[in-house]
Formats: C-alpha cells, structure tokens, sequence
C-alpha cells in the first residue's frame, strides 16, 4: 500500500480540514432548516466499488422532512453485498415532524461535535466551534 502523508492545509493542517468540513456541514444543515436546501447529506459510506453512497440524509419532500437510511448493509443494489432486499428495501426512510427534526439533527451535530473535539488539540479552535454550535442551536430551539 502507498503511504501519503497528510497535507498541510491552510489554519493547521489535517484538524484544520475536518474543522472546515464540520463548519460546511453545520452550514448546511442550517439552510435545510431555512428551507434553502431541499436535501442534507449527514453521512456517506463507502460500497464494496469504492463508491460513496448516503448512509443518512434528511430530504424535504411534499413538505414534511423524511430520513432516509440504509436499511439493508447487504444490499447489491448499493453495491454492499448480495443481497437482493426482495422483502424489504435498500433504504428505509421515516417521515419527521419539526420537533423530532429538530431534537435529530441537534444529537448529530452534538456528537459530531464530541467526535471532533476529541481529536482536535488547539482548544481555542473547539471553543470557536462550540460557540458556533450554540448559536445555531438557539436560533431552532
């Protein structure tokens, strides 16, 4: 297996990157919220192909706010086995009311969160994130 090492990038480094990237997502969920965005990716996972398909998403439709969510981890049509889901589906999906949207996505990016900061050293970084986190919590609660 080749070895590449991480790339510096602009603020710090490979933290600086997962940093940015939870900052898109936070951006993104908010204009999901606002109604700007019709869909909101929170997870992908990689299939036995190398592609990445949605593990988990959010998705406005007629409406009303629907999770979608792997249903079946052996699915051929995902390309995660051999599965054929002939008496069940790929994806189960499970219409949200604003609450528990609300509650779901505020567990998300709790976690999401928690997951960072376990990893990220420069604690000024984590208070800007968490202070970040507040204000979109607040402006939904």
């Amino acid at each position: 297996m080749y070895y590449t090492p991480y790339k510096k990038e602009r603020g710090g480094g490979a933290m600086a990157g997962e940093l940015n990237k939870f900052k898109e997502k936070l951006k993104e969920i908010t204009e999901f919220l606002e109604g700007e965005r019709k869909e909101v990716i929170l997870s992908r996972v990689e299939n036995q192909y190398g592609e990445k398909i949605v593990k988990e998403a959010l998705k406005w439709e007629e409406g009303k706010v629907v999770l979608k969510k792997i249903n079946c981890w052996g699915s051929q049509a995902l390309g995660l086995g051999s599965c054929r889901c002939e008496s069940h589906t790929p994806y189960v999906y499970m219409e949200f009311n604003t609450q528990k949207v609300i509650n779901y996505l505020k567990e998300y990016i709790v976690k999401e969160a928690e997951r960072l900061a376990k990893r990220i050293e420069d604690r000024e970084k984590l208070k800007e994130v968490a202070e970040e986190i507040k204000r979109i919590l607040e402006r939904f609660s």
